[in-house]
């Protein structure tokens, strides 16, 4: 519950009371009992704890309890492939795109290049770079607020990687060269609503991924 407090206390303070995020933490606990220390089974055991604290409303604890008909068979690959899932696959109530860090982001990158070379289409490149007279901290909440705008106006199979201090790469797969004017008018609709739009320069450039750009090996 501290944890809880703290965390949505620290969020108001850097991004406002009005944030939209739903933050929070869920734990999962593993008791080890009588020596046992094999970690694969305890991390398995607090993993199924913290995802029955998400499935019943989150920001909350669970202490593993063992079920008595609880099977873990090495033929269970029914209930591996379900937690596998679940480890792997993070749900997110926002709508919007996802900001990425460079390696996450890189990895996403390489396999949209792949997608194309196989399946064909295109994907859309866009850097957007900001720039201002002020300095300072108030810059950076600037950048971070341009950043919010993104993410709410593009979609969710759409990539963002804040890049350098103050520019944003996008890749907005499937979609045309076309296009790309229509999604950057409405980033700026959506950032001339916001509180420093009038004290921030905004540039883009654009380039389009298709699948004669890349040769295989």
């Amino acid at each position: 519950r501290r944890l809880n407090e703290q965390l949505v206390a620290a969020a108001a303070r850097l991004m406002g009371e009005d944030n939209g995020i739903p933050l929070g933490t869920s734990v999962g606990v593993a008791m080890v009992r009588d020596g046992f220390a094999d970690y694969n089974e305890l991390f398995a055991q607090a993993d199924s704890a913290m995802y029955s604290v998400k499935n019943n409303g989150k920001h909350g604890y669970e202490i593993y309890v063992a079920k008595v008909s609880e099977s873990r068979s090495a033929d269970d690959l029914d209930g591996e492939l379900d937690r596998a899932i679940r480890i792997i696959s993070e749900r997110c109530e926002n709508s919007g795109a996802m900001i990425l860090g460079q390696e996450a982001f890189s990895w996403n990158y390489r396999y949209i290049e792949r997608y194309l070379t196989r399946y064909g289409g295109v994907a859309a490149r866009i850097l957007f770079s900001l720039s201002c007279e002020e300095k300072g901290l108030r810059v950076a909440e600037m950048v971070t607020e341009f950043g919010h705008a993104l993410r709410e106006t593009l979609r969710r199979s759409d990539i963002i990687l804040h890049w350098q201090q103050s520019q944003y790469l996008v890749v907005l797969p499937h979609l045309d060269e076309e296009d790309v004017s229509k999604v950057v008018e409405r980033i700026m609709d959506a950032w001339n609503r916001m509180r420093f739009s009038d004290r921030m320069v905004v540039r883009y450039s654009v380039s389009v991924m298709k699948k004669d750009e890349y040769k295989k090996d």
